[in-house]
């Protein structure tokens, strides 16, 4: 009997723990795993849209938003159909160990754990999050800065922390072809830059945007959505670069906007891996990066370091790039050899592994 696995998710907005879950479904279930899943907010986004057209059963949820408690007592009655249950992100990772505890199932346990810091980690919180971290068979850190801080936070997880790092398709992103610049509406010759981020507080758009008002000569396209889109697009509005600054939304052609790109940034505050960084760096794009702890290590020597929030120091790495075409290409053909080693290939591997371990373990 194939093994039965249920993944759950916030949402399949378009961030980098969502395109994990988007592409390692389709390969699980290839690898033979049945594998469903429960999304706590559905938005007919394109990674849903492409799940759902791949067939993968999707689970109801309760209505009422990812915070809805209803979702607890929608997930209580399907835990018992699966052989492991899997989940992701806030809050779902509490709803999933609630609705084991409250139906009485004894079903293992996985959660992948995607960052090296969170709101939550305040004193006062401590004794939910050592519960909520506790209810796991095994937590699976994204890296290693994601499993240091996590074991950190608590102590007492110890041999539960392993780490799987995440997957990207390399191949669709080393082979894509670029869009022309005319079908996002740019006409002039300037340097292109991209960052594919969600508009969360902890992506730091705020600094890229001061830093690209600091240069003439660049246009910036950014990829996604989120709660502070608009507050971004007045930042621009206000800093005098709205025209150069092309809000594209969620997008299905992020390879072959990467492939048009001149220059890859990603400046977040905080990041356990940074799946659209790897992306880059498999479309052999010179990139800009935050150095913090777990990006800095996904991204090595093919990138320029740069300190977080510090728009001055990204602005000027932002033109020595521009005035350094050889550099830009070390930087490049750097990023596309080390891109090899982030196979989502290899991710499922390490996964299928570890739900065997896991059920090996739960059954002796």
């Amino acid at each position: 009997m194939a093994l039965r696995v249920l993944h759950i998710i916030d949402s399949l907005a378009q961030g980098g723990a969502e395109a994990l879950v988007k592409d390692m479904i389709p390969r699980m279930r290839r690898r033979g795993v049945d594998v469903a899943l429960a999304v706590l907010a559905e938005l007919d986004s394109p990674f849903e849209r492409e799940l759902r057209s791949q067939r993968v059963p999707f689970l109801p949820t309760a209505a009422g938003g990812i915070y809805s408690p209803k979702h607890v007592f929608a997930l209580m009655p399907h835990l018992s159909d699966f052989d492991l249950v899997h989940s992701h992100l806030f809050p779902a990772q509490l709803f999933t160990p609630m609705a084991a505890m409250l139906s009485g199932s004894k079903v293992p346990l996985l959660l992948t754990e995607h960052t090296t810091q969170h709101r939550r980690r305040k004193k006062w919180l401590h004794p939910l999050e050592k519960w909520m971290y506790g209810r796991y068979t095994r937590i699976a850190c994204v890296s290693e800065a994601s499993a240091e801080n996590l074991r950190a936070w608590v102590p007492a997880l110890g041999e539960t922390i392993t780490v799987v790092p995440n997957g990207i398709d390399v191949q669709k992103f080393q082979h894509a072809a670029a869009v022309s610049r005319s079908s996002i509406g740019i006409n002039n010759g300037n340097c292109l830059l991209l960052y594919i981020a969600s508009f969360q507080q902890r992506k730091d758009h705020g600094t890229l945007l001061r830093a690209v008002a600091q240069i003439s000569d660049v246009d910036l396209l950014l990829v996604g959505d989120g709660e502070l889109h608009r507050q971004f697009e007045r930042q621009a509005e206000s800093l005098g670069i709205a025209q150069r600054v092309h809000f594209l939304g969620a997008r299905t052609d992020v390879a072959e906007l990467l492939k048009l790109a001149d220059i890859y940034v990603h400046v977040p505050v905080f990041e356990g891996f940074g799946i659209a960084a790897a992306e880059a760096m498999a479309a052999g794009k010179p990139i800009i990066a935050s150095n913090v702890p777990g990006l800095a290590q996904v991204v090595g020597d093919a990138a320029v370091l740069v300190s977080p929030g510090d728009s001055e120091a990204l602005a000027t790495a932002i033109r020595r790039l521009i005035a350094s075409p050889e550099q830009r290409l070390q930087l490049g053909g750097a990023a596309l050899r080390r891109s090899n080693q982030f196979s989502i290939e290899r991710t499922v591997e390490g996964y299928i592994e570890l739900y065997q371990n896991i059920l090996a373990r739960t059954e002796t």
